[in-house]
């Protein structure tokens, strides 16, 4: 957080939206959240019903169902936090070559990345290629455990809830859960935790699923029963995941 306040103060632009976060599910995946938030130094609160409405009015709890907040949480505007961060790069010296395909990368005595329009050189590279990363890498024998799949969240025309904490539910036995968090100049976005099959590389667009749309608004009516199912846009986009969930940063020579 210190850091995207570091270029925004650089760049001028409003990067971070903190509106704070309420987490919600099973009591054991609840405590695991609060020794977990605790020990990287963060604070955390464990509100019943009432201390929800002093934050999210609009969030229900069933009876005797407790809920986190974490004050510090919030929503990175990725669009401007992207734009900053390449007007830094820009300022700091870097060659910006977009849009490029990497085909290959060789090792050597130095790194060679090759494009569908040029060849790059460089004494080490970051692979930052998302579901692209599985098989850009094998080709150096690196077997990263990657599925890449598609994923559907639903913009609500919900000005209101602009300025609510963003929320996760999380679903006991690893199953998917539901997140969603305010987005300035639409509303509100909801979602499910995870991704379904039908990634392909050259896809750039994919027609929303109606009934995943329906699923998502029968869960806004259990937890938001008073916000409107006015819907500003539904959509796909690629998702990839590791088997336990967690991130992959990593190194090799």
């Amino acid at each position: 957080i210190e850091s995207w306040h570091k270029l925004e103060a650089v760049s001028g632009r409003k990067i971070l939206h903190l509106t704070g976060q309420v987490d919600l599910g099973v009591e054991s995946k609840l405590r695991d959240l609060v020794r977990t938030v605790q020990a990287a130094g963060a604070e955390v609160e464990v509100l019943d019903a009432a201390g929800v409405r002093r934050h999210f009015p609009e969030l229900a709890l069933a009876a005797g169902e407790i809920a986190l907040f974490q004050r510090q949480a919030g929503t990175v505007l990725a669009d401007i936090g992207m734009a900053a961060l390449l007007q830094a790069a820009l300022k700091a010296g870097v060659v910006y070559a977009a849009p490029e395909r990497v085909t290959q990368i060789d090792f050597g005595s130095s790194v060679t990345v090759q494009t569908d329009r040029q060849r790059h050189k460089a004494g080490q590279v970051v692979v930052a290629a998302g579901p692209w990363a599985k098989e850009l890498l094998a080709d150096v024998g690196l077997d990263l455990p990657l599925a890449p799949a598609v994923a559907q969240f639903t913009f609500l025309g919900a000005p209101g809830l602009v300025d609510r904490p963003g929320i996760a539910e999380w679903s006991p036995n690893g199953e998917a859960g539901y997140y969603g968090h305010p987005v300035p100049g639409i509303g509100y976005k909801i979602a499910y935790d995870a991704g379904a099959s039908g990634w392909e590389p050259d896809v750039e667009e994919w027609e929303p699923i109606p009934e995943e749309e329906r699923q998502l608004l029968r869960w806004l009516s259990k937890r938001m029963p008073t916000v409107p199912h006015t819907i500003s846009r539904t959509q796909r986009h690629p998702w990839t995941i590791t088997p336990d969930g967690d991130f992959i940063v990593d190194r090799t020579d």
